[in-house]
Formats: structure tokens, sequence, C-alpha cells
């Protein structure tokens, strides 16, 4: 991970301080961030498989029936079935995820939850050491919502986790709508590999991931319970 901080440092370094747009649209098909730091890593697929990630997240668990959040494996399988193939070359694969927010949009873009004022498109130095970059996760990213504006329109849609401790009981589904769920996973002991965007790396606790700075407007929320770790 701490390999990977220094990759997308040198990105960023080699693009004007920018980094790349998401699915790569310059390119047909489009590609990801795994496409847009290709040239930096060799391509090699397996660098981007955590040596612990043994376990599918697909097919779904025969008892929940809900993806195995916890681990996934390092195989083509990681994905899941349906993926827009306009989006992934045949070697995309792997156990590490990006900030979806971390994008440098081309004109005209809406972004992320059509929200391109809150999307990180350029290196900065305030509170880098806590905007995530890259970590281990159950897709390859995610756009959590931590804490929105309820006026913002980027989280008409999408929700982030509501502040009240039986929100599993209530409304699982909507309370992990902000794709968080696919980065909280016991990969390491309740705990993920993140780098930041200052080119550090660090163990995050699963609760910590709803303090960090995601996106320009996330604010900390610290209401959060995630069901499993309680068993």
């Amino acid at each position: 991970m701490k390999h990977w901080a220094t990759i997308v440092a040198m990105y960023t370094m080699d693009n004007n301080n920018k980094y790349w747009i998401e699915y790569c649209k310059r390119l047909d098909p489009a590609g990801t961030w795994m496409t847009a730091l290709t040239r930096l890593y060799g391509s090699e697929a397996k660098f981007r498989v955590c040596p612990v990630a043994f376990q599918p997240c697909f097919p779904v668990d025969p008892v929940s029936g809900s993806p195995n959040w916890r681990k996934y494996g390092g195989d083509k399988r990681v994905w899941g079935p349906g993926i827009p193939t306009k989006c992934f070359f045949a070697d995309d694969y792997g156990s590490y995820g990006v900030n979806h927010w971390i994008n440098n949009l081309e004109p005209g873009d809406t972004g992320w939850l059509n929200a391109p004022d809150l999307h990180w498109k350029t290196d900065v130095q305030k509170e880098a050491n806590s905007i995530p970059v890259l970590g281990d996760c159950a897709w390859y990213g995610g756009q959590p919502a931590n804490g929105p504006d309820a006026a913002h329109p980027a989280f008409a849609g999408e929700s982030a986790p509501p502040i009240r401790r039986d929100w599993w009981e209530v409304d699982p589904t909507a309370a992990w709508s902000s794709s968080m769920c696919r980065f909280a996973m016991d990969r390491h002991n309740r705990a993920i590999h993140m780098s930041f965007m200052d080119g550090s790396m660090r163990k995050v606790g699963l609760y910590e991931l709803w303090t960090l700075k995601w996106h320009r407007n996330a604010q900390p929320n610290y209401e959060v319970v995630i069901p499993w770790l309680s068993r």
C-alpha cells in the first residue's frame, strides 16, 4: 500500500498536480484507475491483490444472501457478473479500491452523485493526511457520502448511514448505500490498510472510515454501528 501511495504521487507529479479522469475517457475502451496508472506499475495485475484477500466477494453468502464484504480474492471473478465492459479491461482484477472522489473531471462531466464540486481534482496540502486515495476494498472503488449537507443535490438519492444506532434493523440497504460498505471489511483485524493524499499509508479501523475526508464536504459521523463487528 505504501508503494501505491508512491505511484499515485508519481502520477500527479507527471500530470501537472492533477488526478486521472475516472474511466480514462480518452481511451477506448474507457478503463479505470488501474488503466490510468498502468505505466507506473507495469500493469502487473498481481500487484493489485492483497496477500490475505483470499475469499471472493461473489457469489453471495448462502446464509445472509449478501455479498461477502469482509474479504475477497484476487481473481477475475471478484468484480461480479454484468460488469460494464466499456470500463474494464480483461486483466482488471484485484482487492484494492480507489476513492472515487479522487477524480479530475472532463469539461461538462457531472461527476459522482452529480456533485462535481465535491471531487478532489488536484493534489492538495490541507488535510492531505486524512484524504483517502486507495485501500482494501470489495470493489474497484467507492464514493462514500459520509456526513453530507442534506441540501446538497449529490445526496438526493444516496444516503449516508443515518444517525441512529438501530439503523441495521430499520433499513440496512439505505444505510449502506453510500458505498462505504465496500471498504468496511474485516481484512486486517477489524481494519483495512489505506494510502492517503500526502503519500502516507496506515491501518484504519473500520469505524474511523466514517471520520475521513472522502470528499470536499465530508463530515465525520460518530454514530455508525457496524452490526457484524458486535457479533
